[in-house]
């Protein structure tokens, strides 16, 4: 799949060690699948991308059918993970799956629907879940739709390109051309709120919920980490500039 490297595939070990043990993201993942998934349970999992927490559940003993638009690293991944399933799926606009499941997962897919994509979303998962099925689902992205707007849409932008000078002098030094400011999508945002009156539209109803990983959104700032993080006054004003925004949130969705 484009913007996948197959590095880090020598052994389990090293896999684990590069893709999951230095993010936040994914541990916050596991800790709750590791609680919410039902053991002994046929599960699939809808763009599962590079499969991380997958496979680690999968060395647990659970039963896990990825899916994506197409493997990433297939031959590397099942040399390493033997248990490993793929089945090639577009979750929008394919047929159904032949199976059908007792467990579901998404993660870091959601942002990537508009309204009208993501209802259908879930009527598809819905469909593919026996009668009481489990769905866990990451939320993917902070909640909070104002201040993330204002720092990508405008903050961040601007700090690029007040950057830009800096680095085209130092790229042009280096013989590699001018630096460009690239302009890049963040996806939808939905509130819990939101989340929750689709998926109960389409069947679904809440059984669990949990915020992890909570940062400011200054954090993320290219200022704040090279300039404002150095100077003590300046770093605990931006680190309590603004609420601290859950960019982990985890749903498990029981299908009625």
């Amino acid at each position: 799949m484009a913007g996948y490297t197959c590095d880090g595939y020598a052994s389990k070990e090293l896999f684990f060690n590069t893709y999951f043990a230095n993010s936040r993201r994914h541990i916050c993942y596991d800790g709750f699948l590791s609680q919410h998934l039902p053991p002994k349970r046929y599960c699939l999992s809808i763009a599962s991308g590079r499969a991380v927490n997958e496979l680690r559940l999968m060395e647990q003993g659970r039963n896990i059918l990825c899916s994506d638009l197409e493997a990433v690293c297939f031959k590397e991944t099942l040399k390493l993970f033997p248990r490993y399933r793929f089945v090639k799926w577009d979750c929008l606009n394919d047929p159904p799956l032949d199976d059908r499941f007792e467990c579901a997962m998404s993660l870091s897919l959601i942002y990537l629907l508009d309204y009208e994509r993501l209802r259908v979303f879930f009527r598809r998962v819905h469909d593919a879940l026996i009668p009481g099925g489990v769905f866990l689902l990451d939320a993917a992205g902070a909640p909070d739709r104002f201040l993330t707007k204002l720092m990508h849409e405008y903050w961040l932008p601007l700090e690029a390109r007040l950057a830009r000078p800096l680095f085209s002098s130092y790229r042009r030094l280096m013989g590699r051309g001018s630096a460009k400011v690239l302009i890049k999508h963040h996806g939808f945002l939905y509130t819990n709120q939101e989340i929750l009156e689709i998926a109960t539209a389409a069947g679904f109803r809440l059984e669990a919920l949990a915020e992890m990983d909570f940062e400011t959104e200054w954090e993320r700032s290219f200022a704040y980490e090279h300039l404002f993080k150095r100077i003590a006054p300046l770093r605990w004003i931006f680190l309590h500039l603004g609420p601290k925004i859950p960019y982990v949130r985890m749903l498990a969705l029981r299908r009625e």
